[in-house]
């Protein structure tokens, strides 16, 4: 795990004072992915610049800044769906199977619908949430899913209804998904050692 710097040293010495690190990012409440699914990245954009719209000339400082790390973080999750896709295609070409190079081509088109859209199918919606999940965890922001048969039942209800997804598939890309949140994410292998101290604890370092 190897954890970026983006506290200030004025940061760091408030957040002492509560005994905590710029480290201290565990917690147990997951993200909306309800509205990354009903939105997409794009969707969420809009709300943003509309939210801006509504403040106009008395909107402060502090909601600019807000507002600008958001879309970073957005503009963050739409790149790592890109090189996903640059990936898939690369695999795809040298690929001789042509079934697996339909699936590849398959995972392709899906990550360059998502998350930046509103899935249109179920394996859309899976691939949204793991997108962001990688994300998340990728900064050490170790969020769960929450209740995914919530909010992914509408997206295989009307696969189903329609006829573009059995049951069997359905249960084979739910698996595929559950074992993804086995791996240990690392974008980067130099990253791939443990760089935690004794005061990186989730105690923050008290006894």
């Amino acid at each position: 795990k190897c954890f970026p710097s983006y506290a200030t040293e004025e940061e760091k010495e408030l957040a002492q004072g509560s005994s905590y690190t710029e480290k201290s990012v565990f917690g147990h409440h997951p993200a909306n992915y309800d509205k990354l699914l009903r939105l997409g990245l794009n969707g969420i954009r809009k709300e943003i610049f509309e939210s801006i719209n509504r403040f106009g000339a008395e909107i402060s400082d502090e909601t600019v800044e807000l507002y600008a790390s958001i879309l970073i973080s957005l503009e963050a999750l739409r790149k790592l769906s890109d090189r996903y896709v640059q990936l898939l295609l690369e695999e795809a070409v040298q690929c001789a199977n042509p079934v697996r190079k339909a699936e590849m081509f398959e995972m392709a088109r899906i990550c360059t619908r998502v998350p930046e859209n509103p899935p249109e199918s179920f394996h859309e919606a899976l691939q949204s949430v793991w997108m962001a999940y990688v994300l998340f965890h990728s900064t050490m922001e170790f969020l769960p899913i929450g209740r995914a048969d919530q909010y992914l039942w509408p997206y295989l209800k009307k696969d189903l209804e329609e006829g573009r997804i059995d049951l069997n598939t359905a249960n084979e890309l739910t698996a595929s998904w559950l074992a993804k949140f086995s791996e240990r994410v690392h974008l980067d292998p130099h990253q791939m050692e443990m760089h935690m101290t004794e005061k990186d604890t989730i105690f923050n370092g008290c006894n």
